[in-house]
């Protein structure tokens, strides 16, 4: 993240990935990162990215 930005700032995640996810983790880290402000999120799983080493994208919306 830009060091202006906070997880306050984010308005929505998008998340791409192509394996499954562990969701446990994943919600652990997610409450870690967004303790106070809970931004909308989809999550799509895909076959591939256009980079195909990647196995996640990752994209947020922020306002400041």
């Amino acid at each position: 993240m830009n060091e202006s930005i906070n997880p306050s700032n984010v308005l929505k995640v998008n998340i791409y990935a192509t394996e499954k996810l562990n969701w446990d983790h994943f919600n652990y880290k997610w409450n870690l990162i967004f303790s106070k402000n809970n931004p909308s999120m989809t999550f799509v799983y895909v076959q591939a990215l256009a980079m195909l080493e990647l196995k996640i994208e990752i994209e947020l919306w922020c306002i400041k």
